[in-house]
């Protein structure tokens, strides 16, 4: 059953009208597709609608998270990936299948993050080109962060290795789900990783060094993660110094032996 929205009065749409209720019920999965459809379309659940998923959301207990994949996949991929992962959080399906996810929800950060742990990875996630396992990097990267963390009086709080921290729980998360060994690995390694300092006037050995560690396809798969973090922070002030360090891993990669033209910029990102 596909799910649509139904007329329901005239006064507006819902979800819950008819067998629609009764087949979501059911059917767990078009929990899932029916918050992407909704955030598809530009709208937000009805109080009703939000009581009703919460509802399905809490029986969901035990259910095997693997049947739900392939929508789960179908939101991380959809454009509007952002407001359909806020509705997860809205009607509680999200701690279902990420419980380590929904911690960082109200966990506040540094002085320089407009957004909590658990935003912040949100928006990450749909700043990122649309690849499944980049995807489920930017959703992640930061899931560490509300084990440990320090109050600074000059930063606010940081989150010392917490990509070490986020790494380690990636398999536990993913393997919930169907996901490849191959994929959940390369998740890890991209979130393990995703601490990268660079500024232009660092040029290209640190890029260098980090192609010959990792490889070109995982150190371009990175960098795609990394600006993607800096971007959901920063917004556009971080524009040019994103776009040098796609320059600098493009003239690694093809093995150029220039230099990059002086650029101002701050570090990629602190603890």
């Amino acid at each position: 059953m596909k799910m649509q929205r139904q007329e329901d009065g005239g006064e507006g749409m819902s979800l819950l009208s008819g067998p629609c209720q009764g087949e979501i019920a059911r059917n767990p999965a078009l929990l899932l597709q029916a918050i992407r459809r909704v955030a598809e379309a530009g709208g937000e659940l009805e109080p009703r609608e939000v009581d009703f998923f919460q509802a399905c959301s809490k029986g969901l207990a035990g259910f095997p998270l693997e049947e739900l994949t392939e929508e789960f996949n179908r939101i991380l991929l959809s454009p509007a990936v952002f407001t359909a992962l806020q509705l997860m959080v809205e009607t509680g399906l999200l701690a279902v299948l990420m419980p380590e996810l929904v911690r960082g929800q109200g966990v506040h950060q540094s002085f320089v993050h407009p957004d909590d742990v658990l935003v912040h990875n949100l928006r990450t996630c749909s700043l990122v080109k649309p690849q499944l396992h980049l995807r489920l990097a930017g959703l992640l990267h930061d899931v560490g962060k509300p084990d440990y963390y320090v109050e600074d009086p000059l930063v606010g709080r940081r989150f010392p290795k917490h990509s070490r921290r986020s790494a380690i729980l990636v398999p536990a998360i993913l393997g919930r789900f169907a996901y490849p060994p191959q994929l959940v690995e390369r998740v890890r390694l991209l979130v393990e990783n995703h601490m990268v300092i660079w500024v232009p006037n660092h040029g290209l050995e640190p890029i260098r060094e980090l192609v010959d560690r990792l490889g070109a396809e995982i150190a371009r798969d990175l960098i795609e993660l990394v600006t993607s973090d800096r971007a959901a922070i920063w917004g556009e002030k971080v524009a040019e110094t994103n776009r040098a360090l796609r320059e600098a891993l493009a003239l690694v990669i093809e093995g150029e032996q220039g230099e990059l033209p002086a650029r101002e910029g701050c570090p990629f990102k602190g603890e």
